[in-house]
């Protein structure tokens, strides 16, 4: 996150992702990043190359923004 959001914005953003990763039968694990945010990793089969991973985690990132728009942001800086 960017400077000044609370960390219970980020807690809630990561249960969405939880949620949104659960709807689709994947599982992730938190892991702090720093002292602000939050990774969350998902195991991958082998078989996925970077770019099919690349797309996949893009398309999570912009459901989790259409549930929650007022907290997350699919788009880099």
């Amino acid at each position: 996150p960017v400077p000044g959001v609370p960390w219970r914005d980020v807690r809630e953003v990561a249960r969405v992702v939880r949620a949104t990763l659960e709807e689709v039968g994947l599982a992730g694990w938190p892991k702090t990043s720093g002292s602000r945010g939050l990774h969350v990793y998902v195991r991958v089969a082998r078989r996925w190359g970077f770019d099919q991973v690349r797309r996949a985690a893009l398309a999570l990132a912009r459901a989790v923004e259409r549930r929650v728009p007022a907290l997350a942001t699919s788009q880099w800086w």
